[in-house]
């Protein structure tokens, strides 16, 4: 039975080459001595840490706390050489991730009181681990789901996926895919159709900052049966040119690369990529700096 997660699909469709390498491969850098957070995912992890303790209930010193917790673990986790102490690996810049991800749990929890965004909303799942059968392959496609809950005053239940963004300058498309996938995952699941599937989205300010406009916002799409019924056809369309692919030489043209600006941060392989089209020795290159995820977890 072949596995397709969710992040997989996107990708494959986001760029042949980098999931070739990503999940084809199934490689991820190697560690080698202490490591600079990643901002955008480091902050927007550790977010998501402390909005999954409200999602459950939590208060807003336990949110806060679990923050704290996943970047000391994240800092941990990066630095290899037990001779340096932890305190002192890329603290500056740990220090930016953990008071930007502790400020944005803040508004976030304050946003939720003060507009009573989910008054009459019922947590059926938070962090939701699903699997579904791909109708007609044998394969199935999984992920997880930030917050699944039944909304009374839409009449139904809902999926939401929490974001850390830069601006707010592109809500979600109707057809957002991702979306879609969480609902149809759902649907799949529970038999029941979610009426609505959005985006909490978390600007990534300074708590108190001087940034103007609002910092939270909520982006919804509508959902119904037939929609999730289309949804599926993509589905199945996409995960059989996934399974395809994954027969593919690195060297075949139809792993193509796509390069824009989300290479600096999208794609470990930015660098090897290049080489594969010049033909030099980017396998020694893969060898020495990454390993397979598998070795690395």
């Amino acid at each position: 039975m072949e596995r397709i997660r969710q992040s997989e699909f996107t990708k494959f469709q986001r760029c042949p080459r980098s999931w070739a390498l990503t999940y084809g491969r199934d490689l991820v850098p190697l560690s080698e001595g202490p490591r600079m957070p990643a901002f955008s995912r480091d902050c927007g992890s550790a977010t998501h840490r402390g909005a999954e303790v409200i999602h459950n209930g939590g208060s807003l010193t336990e949110a806060l706390s679990a923050v704290e917790g996943y970047v000391e673990e994240m800092r941990s986790m990066r630095n290899p050489d037990p001779l340096v102490p932890v305190s002192k690996v890329d603290t500056p810049e740990w220090e930016k991730v953990q008071r930007y991800a502790l400020g944005m749990v803040e508004m976030y929890s304050e946003w939720l009181e003060d507009t009573g965004h989910d008054a009459g909303f019922e947590t059926l799942g938070v962090e939701l681990d699903w699997e579904v059968p791909i109708p007609g392959l044998d394969a199935v496609a999984y992920g997880a789901i930030d917050l699944y809950g039944r909304d009374a005053l839409r009449g139904g239940t809902t999926v939401d996926d929490l974001k850390t963004v830069d601006g707010f300058s592109n809500p979600p498309m109707a057809a957002d895919f991702q979306l879609r996938t969480y609902a149809w995952a759902m649907w799949r699941t529970t038999g029941e159709v979610p009426v609505a599937a959005g985006h909490r989205m978390i600007k990534r300010v300074l708590m108190g900052g001087t940034a103007k406009g609002p910092k939270i916002m909520y982006a919804p799409i509508h959902i119904d049966e037939m929609i999730l019924r289309k949804h599926e056809e993509v589905l199945i369309v996409r995960a059989k040119a996934i399974l395809e692919a994954r027969s593919f030489e690195m060297e075949d043209a139809r792993l193509y690369p796509v390069a824009n600006k989300d290479c600096s941060w999208d794609c470990n392989f930015r660098s090897v990529c290049p080489m594969i089209d010049e033909e030099d020795d980017w396998e020694s290159v893969l060898e020495l700096n990454f390993t397979l995820k598998s070795d690395a977890e």
